[in-house]
């Protein structure tokens, strides 16, 4: 079984406007505290989550932001060409 040990993250405004260069987070609750608290800094009122849909290496972190109440999708990535 392979299993994923990290994510690769970035954050940008919705106008494009890069927050944070791409970065890796561990695929456990120490880096999904990262990668929430890198977003929570942002000043932006309108935070939106996206992820790739990754197969069952997704749902983790998924739960996790969900938990936290940021709005997250999930995206496809032959759907969003």
């Amino acid at each position: 079984m392979l299993i994923s040990y990290k994510h690769e993250c970035f954050i940008r405004t919705l106008e494009g406007s890069v927050l944070y260069n791409p970065f890796s987070i561990t695929n456990n609750l120490e880096g999904f505290e990262e990668l929430y608290t890198k977003i929570t800094s942002c000043d932006d009122n309108e935070i939106k989550v996206r992820l790739e849909a990754t197969r069952h290496y997704s749902y983790n972190i998924l739960g996790f932001l969900l938990s936290k109440e940021l709005p997250t999708f999930v995206l496809i990535p032959l759907q969003t060409l």
